[in-house]
């Protein structure tokens, strides 16, 4: 893991949580890893984390898992996305999600899983659908809640905290490298524990087979139809595209191609022009 010195990294730790409101003692804690602002330390210290769950799962302490976010962006992350599998399957519980349900726009039904998708900018469109399915299947608990302003964690495994430097952005910008700790400390995990169950109290419970719903129309036959003409076709003013043949078939096809921009594989232009991207021809190339 990144080189540190654990005096002076215990010591930021220390200082991002007082800042957050933390009261408890630091006695016994101890920083398992640290990663200063760097997208490249800040992967490998995900990574940490990852494995460090991953035991958690094998060794039968996963107790809570819950994860206060802002954009769910460790869903983008294929390992990650398998561990909450596991979690579910052998944990016998589910991640608790909560991600930021502050931002105006649609938090329920399609519009939840489009603005996830439209959010997850940096992510390939595969990892984007996987985690959309992953979300469908329900194997996570998603909520949405007052994370926005929040110090975003994740805690599990009893002792366990994943502590995230202060993180501001707004909807739809580039992710922002962050310093990360990875902690392990039975009462800040406990009391932190504690700040998420508060926060998912005045949270709304989203309902994941509404992913699900929209895992299934971005993957039918009116956006493999859509798809297909753009390939062979080129760009194509909106309307044309939308053909009545197309809507007597899906009435919803206009809703299925915003989400298919949502996930990357379209691009419209301001005079309304569609073009398939180059992620919409590997989406062709591997559900053909």
């Amino acid at each position: 893991m990144w080189p540190f010195s654990k005096g002076p990294q215990a010591a930021g730790a220390q200082e991002t949580l007082r800042a957050a409101g933390y009261a408890g003692s630091f006695k016994g804690m101890r920083i398992i890893a640290y990663s200063p602002d760097d997208k490249a330390a800040n992967a490998k210290l995900h990574a940490t984390t990852n494995r460090t769950l991953q035991k958690a799962i094998m060794d039968g302490g996963l107790r809570d898992c819950i994860h206060i976010t802002g954009k769910m962006n460790a869903l983008a992350d294929p390992f990650h996305r398998r561990l909450c599998a596991e979690v579910a399957r052998q944990g016998k519980t589910r991640f608790k999600i909560v991600y930021d349900g502050s931002v105006g726009g649609p938090t329920q039904g399609r519009g939840a899983a489009a603005r996830s998708a439209r959010r997850w900018a940096n992510a390939a469109w595969n990892d984007k659908l996987s985690a959309v399915r992953l979300i469908g299947d329900e194997l996570v608990d998603l909520w949405a809640g007052p994370t926005r302003d929040a110090v975003q964690y994740t805690v599990f495994g009893g002792r366990y905290t994943q502590l995230q430097g202060e993180h501001r952005e707004t909807d739809g910008a580039p992710s922002v490298a962050k310093p990360i700790w990875l902690i392990e400390s039975e009462e800040v995990n406990g009391i932190l524990t504690e700040w998420a169950e508060t926060t998912l109290s005045k949270s709304r419970d989203i309902n994941e087979g509404e992913f699900r719903d929209f895992f299934i129309c971005t993957n039918g036959v009116a956006a493999h139809d859509m798809l297909a003409t753009l390939s062979t076709g080129g760009p194509i003013r909106r309307s044309a595209l939308l053909t009545s043949r197309l809507l007597d078939f899906d009435p919803g096809a206009g809703d299925i191609l915003d989400g298919l921009g949502d996930l990357g594989l379209v691009k419209t232009d301001t005079a309304g022009i569609v073009a398939i991207t180059s992620g919409g021809r590997q989406f062709i190339a591997k559900t053909a």
